[in-house]
């Protein structure tokens, strides 16, 4: 077998068919999908069953709500697939997805993962589809060059297609529990230092909708992100080599201070005055302790940024201001 596509499925049985259908489309055989209905309360899990009795390269199982993270955690070791690909139950595949992907594996037998951009589609606001990156051709890279190289922002699951081998490794795994685990599951995967390929083409169409997971995020998970970084902490402590902490350290402090510039909005809701209470010492000793590893300039709006989070939001609107009038003129 040569691809095991993974669908944790919970309450999405309005869209879920869309995505079903987008990879029955495919006649290959050569590919298999597990269905992890994870306690859904709607239609979705006789929609599973209905899909199985469908179409003989689907499976299913039924089991007691447990999370997302839980779930791909739990998939992984009932696939059999050389190649693993997660996708999530509200969004759906591009046409002939499938199969480029399958050209791809058989033509590249060297590549650990595969890397391409999602179409971002909104479902109910007028707002035009874009892709997550955009390059001119298509390359191969080192995992730790692709975490370096900071042009491409890609955390999302569903935009890599992964050896199933590199899933031995016992910190490739989503941390359960928590809202952010794409944002360590991609950098470990990163820094296991595989080949990946990046391609420019899209083969996932990444569907935003107003009661989305990412779409409805409030302050309080912002608790999330420290945990987060907690665990991306630890793994740097454990397995990032001397030669690498610096920028690996400038990374993942970097998202552990998006925290705050993630919701600048919010800085005046007792919501983010209890976050920062209760967080904002650990955010600050975590801060002062790599600042070192930062230029000064970011040195300066960091330290600003988490001692008077106002007057960081008043030199924002200032340079925002500035740089609209100057694309006016």
């Amino acid at each position: 077998m040569d691809l095991s596509i993974i669908i944790p499925v919970y309450n999405t049985a309005r869209f879920l068919p869309c995505c079903l259908d987008s990879i029955r489309l495919t006649d290959s055989s050569s590919f298999e999908v597990l269905l992890i209905d994870d306690g859904s309360t709607d239609e979705s899990a006789s929609i599973c069953d209905e899909y199985v009795v469908k179409d003989g390269r689907f499976r299913v199982i039924h089991k007691g709500n447990e999370g997302v993270s839980a779930v791909r955690n739990f998939a992984i070791h009932q696939v059999t697939g050389d190649y693993v690909w997660f996708i999530d139950s509200d969004d759906y595949l591009a046409r002939s997805a499938i199969d480029r992907v399958l050209d791809l594996i058989q033509q590249h037998h060297d590549i650990d993962v595969f890397v391409s951009p999602m179409l971002i589609a909104y479902e109910d606001i007028k707002a035009d589809s874009y892709l997550s990156y955009q390059i001119q051709q298509p390359y191969t890279v080192s995992g730790r060059d692709f975490l370096k190289d900071q042009s491409i922002q890609c955390v999302g699951p569903p935009q890599f297609v992964i050896r199933r081998s590199l899933f031995r490794n016992k910190c490739l795994s989503f941390p359960t529990g928590m809202r952010f685990e794409d944002e360590y599951f991609a950098r470990v995967l990163k820094y296991l230092d595989g080949t990946f390929f990046v391609l420019k083409e899209h083969f996932y169409v990444y569907r935003q909708w107003s009661g989305s997971h990412m779409n409805s995020l409030h302050v309080r998970s912002l608790q999330d992100i420290v945990r987060v970084y907690e665990k991306l902490d630890e793994f740097a402590g454990d397995y990032v080599l001397d030669q690498d902490q610096v920028w690996f350290r400038k990374d993942i402090v970097s998202f552990l201070l998006e925290s705050y510039t993630r919701n600048i909005r919010f800085f005046s809701t007792p919501e983010f005055k209890l976050f920062r209470s209760d967080n904002g010492r650990y955010i600050r000793s975590q801060w002062y302790k790599y600042r070192r590893y930062f230029s000064v300039k970011d040195r300066i709006l960091g330290t600003i940024l988490l001692n008077s989070p106002f007057l960081y939001k008043k030199i924002l609107n200032v340079h925002n201001a500035r740089k609209l009038k100057r694309i006016v003129r």
